[in-house]
């Protein structure tokens, strides 16, 4: 059975719900009992515990990764449980970890599409889960339609780091289409200009690619 997927309307109108909810618990000029106000107050939390989206993004060599375990290693000192995930495509440093190009790693899930990660986890992981991190998001095909679900019917945050846009600075994936679901949007610069060595690098630029033109080797660089 296909859930059905918010619009930006049903959530606002899920927002004027809540807030309508509310006035009636607080300012109801009905008298109610302590359980009817237990109860409306269960309601309010649960309908207000919905998930959060976070985006980081930027060229090759800008952190994006570091950012990401950065923020997960906050998210676990705060007590909260991380799962870890990337695309299977993502084989340069390992095949099951997240690893930054300072050489940090975290062990992690590796997925071709994120709706496998639930049964990769397990019911009992998942449920117990509050942070889903994702790495290299470019390549994951399902990137926003699993977001945008998952944060709409859990109340679960996911942080999300990938590339903003290709060598060509065109769109890379489907990163940029998660920008109006998201909370919070953070662009990274890659570092400084690998051509000039001046100023920062707002771009990727391909060096080396295959014969398949998939690209191996990229570096950081400011031209427009």
């Amino acid at each position: 059975m296909l859930e059905q997927v918010r619009t930006p309307e049903a959530r606002k109108e899920m927002r004027q719900n809540i807030f309508k909810q509310a006035s009636v618990v607080f300012k109801s000029e009905t008298p109610s009992t302590l359980e009817e106000d237990r109860q409306h107050m269960l309601e309010l939390k649960q309908m207000s515990q919905r998930g959060r989206i976070e985006l980081i993004m930027g060229p090759m060599f800008a952190g994006k990764t570091t950012e990401l375990l950065d923020r997960v290693a906050e998210e676990e000192a705060r007590g909260s449980r991380v799962a870890l995930v990337k695309s299977c495509k993502d084989k340069r440093y390992s095949e099951d970890e997240i690893v930054s190009h300072d050489g940090t790693a975290r062990r992690c899930d590796a997925v071709s599409e994120l709706e496998e990660l639930r049964q990769v986890m397990g019911e009992d992981a998942w449920s117990e889960v509050d942070v889903i991190a994702v790495d290299e998001a470019q390549f994951i095909p399902d990137l926003v339609e699993w977001c945008e679900r998952v944060a709409d019917t859990e109340p679960k945050k996911i942080i999300v780091a990938g590339l903003n846009g290709d060598f060509q600075r065109r769109r890379f994936g489907p990163v940029l289409d998660l920008i109006p679901l998201c909370d919070s949007v953070t662009k990274l610069t890659g570092g400084t200009c690998s051509g000039c060595g001046e100023a920062p690098a707002l771009f990727s630029m391909r060096i080396v690619a295959d014969k398949d033109d998939r690209v191996l080797v990229w570096l950081p660089l400011r031209l427009r």
